[in-house]
């Protein structure tokens, strides 16, 4: 029962690790790409909704930002979860 209750822990544990990092791994990438132009409290300090922020990204990438398709939806990811409403 004990060893049980313990990988129970140790599995939620290391979801929750993950979770943590993916999420910095997503904030460093739209650090990185949003702040190469921007101050960082022009981008945070606006909450849009997902479509708003795919508009402001497509015109971001019309304005020369280097970004992939992956890192794209990375960026749209974290903002819409959060700074999206």
């Amino acid at each position: 029962m004990l060893k049980c209750r313990l990988v129970k822990f140790c599995l939620v544990f290391a979801s929750m690790v993950l979770l943590v990092a993916c999420a910095s791994a997503e904030k460093k990438l739209t650090d990185k790409k949003c702040g190469t132009c921007h101050s960082l409290d022009v981008v945070y300090n606006k909450n849009y909704t997902e479509g708003t922020w795919q508009n402001v990204i497509d015109a971001m990438k019309l304005s020369g930002i280097n970004t992939s398709s992956t890192e794209d939806a990375q960026i749209l990811k974290y903002l819409t979860e959060k700074h999206g409403i």
